[in-house]
């Protein structure tokens, strides 16, 4: 490998926010692709990998990290959820219909910004701690999840509700998982939490207010800090359990940011839907930005995109660690800014549309981005699972026991 000027590594930076900022707001166009893409690309081309490893590294991490702050905006705006944003849908959903989704985005991407220090602090913590716990970790992961399961029922004001959809959801999930289906996430989590939210708000012919949009000098002020933010208590409340539930989930196989969102909310009861979205847009980034320190750490590719990193980079110097650190943090910097400008023009063109005219064209493209990445299964898996999401709304159940579909298979792969 040799080393690139500056200038190319400033340019692959910037190039890859412009790059997560697309595959953020553009439901159906994962970063997974883009990465696998490349990394595909520089092993045909030895001479280039050799070269510029570093720089196509750089670009992915940038990518990566600015995706996880702009995927929230069209769980909020569209109720198009992606795996690691779909949560988001539920209380986004709710201020959506108050008027509030900027702020409900905003949110979001203040919990990522919070984020970053957190990144800092654990990735370095974990270069020279991380093997030394790693396997004692994986055996308490199972028992942890099934707590979570169990935990959440519990608290469900109808239990026997609750364990039809949870059960539901749970066996769904373990057939969609087993089946041969391309992306089977993406059918499985839209018909959940997308479709079923979507078709509802068409069949009840639903309005939503026109969305506020603050001034670019309301946006430098105190109060738009404050409103983004959650009070002193719950922000540290939320980052404290963000850092505890994030890490598991980043250095572990088989769970992601979706369960340690369900972990970290679950046990500090984090009902408000303000302090909701800030954690998860916490943890969805320290999620994606621990997944580089274990494959320096532990050589343990734990997402996509760190798949890709490692395709490029065979294995990572500390010094390379530090590098692609730097770049983490200060795409998540850029990213920042990147989010509140493109949520205030994604906001003023929802203003200008009919939202049941909008919620019929969306299932109508999730149902054409199902049947073009999953197949006529994934149509099968897509149906069904709507139901599931119908019902579990229909029934006032949380929408948090939709999360057996992802919690079971976790649990059977642990165990078995």
């Amino acid at each position: 490998m040799v080393f690139a000027s500056p200038l190319l590594y400033l340019a692959a930076i910037l190039l890859g926010i412009a790059a997560g900022a697309l595959t953020g707001i553009t439901p159906g166009l994962h970063i997974n692709l883009i990465a696998a893409s490349i990394a595909t690309n520089a092993l045909a081309f030895p001479t280039l990998l050799e070269n510029y490893s570093q720089v196509l590294a750089m670009f992915v991490i940038s990518m990566a990290i600015t995706h996880t702050f702009l995927d929230f905006i069209p769980a909020v705006l569209l109720g198009a959820p992606e795996e690691d944003s779909f949560l988001s849908i539920l209380p986004g959903h709710k201020m959506l219909l108050e008027g509030k989704a900027f702020d409900a985005i905003a949110t979001t991407l203040a919990g990522s910004l919070a984020a970053l220090p957190i990144i800092l602090f654990i990735s370095l913590l974990a270069s020279f701690t991380l093997k030394k716990f790693y396997f004692a970790l994986v055996s308490i992961i199972p028992f942890a999840l099934i707590f979570i399961s169990a935990f959440m029922l519990l608290r469900e004001e109808n239990f026997f509700n609750g364990l039809v959809v949870f059960s539901l959801s749970a066996f769904l999930g373990i057939a969609t998982l087993k089946l041969p289906i391309r992306e089977p996430l993406l059918p499985l989590l839209t018909g959940l939490f997308g479709i079923s939210a979507l078709a509802l708000s068409a069949a009840r012919k639903e309005t939503i207010p026109k969305q506020k949009i603050p001034t670019k000098r309301e946006l430098l002020s105190k109060e738009f800090a404050k409103n983004a933010f959650p009070s002193g208590r719950e922000l540290f409340k939320s980052l404290g359990s963000a850092s505890v539930s994030a890490p598991l989930c980043a250095f572990l196989p088989g769970i992601g940011s979706s369960h340690a969102a369900i972990l970290a909310s679950e046990l500090t009861n984090q009902r408000k839907p303000k302090t909701f979205l800030f954690l998860l847009g916490a943890i969805n980034t320290i999620v994606m930005g621990l997944s580089f320190a274990a494959l320096y750490a532990i050589d343990r590719a734990r997402t996509g995109a760190a798949v890709a990193v490692r395709a490029l980079v065979d294995k990572l110097t500390f010094s390379q660690f530090l590098a692609l650190l730097s770049v983490s943090i200060a795409s998540g910097l850029l990213a920042f800014v990147v989010g509140i400008a493109v949520s205030r023009q994604a906001i003023k063109l929802l203003n200008k549309m009919n939202y049941n005219k909008l919620s019929i064209a969306i299932i109508a493209i999730l149902v054409a981005l199902t049947f073009l990445l999953s197949g006529t299964q994934g149509l099968l898996v897509l149906a069904v699972a709507s139901s599931v999401g119908i019902y579990a709304i229909s029934s006032r159940v949380r929408r948090v026991q939709l999360m057996g579909a992802l919690l079971a298979p976790a649990i059977i792969f642990y165990l078995f």
